[in-house]
């Protein structure tokens, strides 16, 4: 990505907390929430998350995680990535985030009442 990304808080969060959220807009599309950024301060985690939309809706996915042993995802650090030891926080690292925005293909939900 050419410009820097900005990250915002979701709500306020009191100091000392043990989860914090933080939203991220991409420099060029503007006004769209475009990943979620997920602290958990006691297990020292990060997750990333993609937003994604169908039939209207926005769902988030899981991209990338510090540490793969506290996902509800099936994501594997992939040692063919790894040219180097990695870091001590990386050494369970999986996935990747991308950095193009994706765009939302036209979708339909459809349903009976």
């Amino acid at each position: 990505v050419p410009q820097d990304i900005l990250f915002f808080l979701r709500e306020e969060v009191p100091e000392g907390a043990a989860v914090v959220v933080l939203v991220g807009v991409h420099p060029v599309i503007r006004g769209r929430v475009w990943k979620e950024v997920v602290l958990f301060r006691e297990l020292r985690v990060v997750h990333i998350y993609a937003i994604a939309c169908h039939g209207g809706q926005h769902y988030r996915y899981l991209e990338y995680t510090t540490n793969a042993k506290y996902t509800l995802a099936s994501m594997q650090p992939c040692p063919d990535d790894r040219c180097q030891h990695w870091p001590e926080w990386g050494r369970h690292a999986a996935g990747k985030p991308l950095t193009d925005p994706q765009p939302f293909p036209p979708s339909v939900v459809l349903s009976r009442t």
